[in-house]
């Protein structure tokens, strides 16, 4: 939730559509409101894997999972923001992922309904402390986003109760 969110009746009312679910690393420093969070506002998602609808040509969707072999814990590059409901005073900490265009791999299983060729910015693990710092200048934020190698990621079906 962006902090000059007006009140707890726009957070349900967007809410209801899926409000900020990823931010696009193509777009986040020209659309509102990751633009106020990109450059100090950066945070570390960590995670074991992620789940990506696969979707056949009859339209069914399968769903896949996604992960870094060998790496028990990767790290997902996100946005953070904190927000104060005027009616009660809570402080609201939220978050939002980034996304990125998708490496081969995952192009071939995340192909298509909303954001198709897509997938979670997965931080080189050389990167985390950089990505991390508020002062990092903008086109080193830009150099970050790469796509994490195909070689270095596997991607399975599971069963749609998962």
């Amino acid at each position: 939730m962006p902090y000059n969110t007006k009140d707890w009746t726009e957070v349900e009312r967007k809410g209801k559509g899926g409000w900020f679910k990823n931010a696009q690393a193509e777009k986040v420093f020209h659309t509102w409101p990751y633009k106020l969070s990109i450059e100090h506002k950066r945070r570390v998602i960590p995670s074991t894997g992620y789940f990506e609808p696969h979707y056949n040509p009859g339209g069914s969707k399968i769903p896949y999972y996604a992960r870094v072999p060998g790496d028990e814990v990767f790290s997902i590059g996100g946005l953070w923001s904190s927000w104060t409901n005027p009616d009660t005073g809570e402080p609201i900490e939220s978050y939002t992922m980034i996304t990125i265009g998708a490496n081969e791999l995952m192009s071939e299983v995340h192909n298509g309904e909303n954001n198709p060729f897509q997938m979670p910015f997965i931080i080189a693990e050389g990167d985390v402390e950089r990505w991390l710092d508020p002062d990092l200048p903008v086109a080193e934020i830009e150099r970050l986003f790469r796509k994490f190698p195909a070689d270095g990621m596997e991607a399975y079906e599971v069963p749609k109760a998962m």
